[in-house]
């Protein structure tokens, strides 16, 4: 079990299957099997691999796994509808893929900004 999760997480951090199959140590074969029965099905964690309990339709089994995966993936995304804006509270730069008139990097910043808290320099 622990080299189903070893070959879960290298694939989920980008690598190919023979590249993961060199370091596992494991055949080409076995890491596609692997990753097919775990990846390829619903009801596993997009970021960690692991089994998902209650709906089917999620695709993280917490939100912090769906944090690290947006922050892994989600700047790799470009195109047209992915922006650069800045913070209106903070000031920070951040990407925003489909909404081009965000105005907070951050929940934090929102609440921040609206409720009057005053600004950490």
């Amino acid at each position: 079990m622990d080299s189903t999760k070893e070959i879960i997480k290298l694939k989920n951090s980008g690598l190919g299957y023979k590249k993961i199959a060199k370091q596992t140590g494991i055949s080409v074969n076995t890491v596609k099997s692997v990753i097919r029965r775990y990846l390829g099905k619903k009801g596993f964690c997009r970021n960690c691999g692991k089994p998902l309990t209650g709906r089917v339709s999620r695709m993280f089994c917490s939100v912090q796994c769906r944090y690290e995966w947006n922050k892994k993936y989600c700047a790799l995304l470009t195109g047209p509808a992915s922006y650069e804006l800045k913070c209106k509270y903070c000031g920070k730069t951040f990407y925003s893929y489909g909404h081009s008139k965000r105005k907070y990097c951050s929940h934090e910043c929102y609440i921040n900004d609206r409720f009057g808290e005053a600004k950490d320099d």
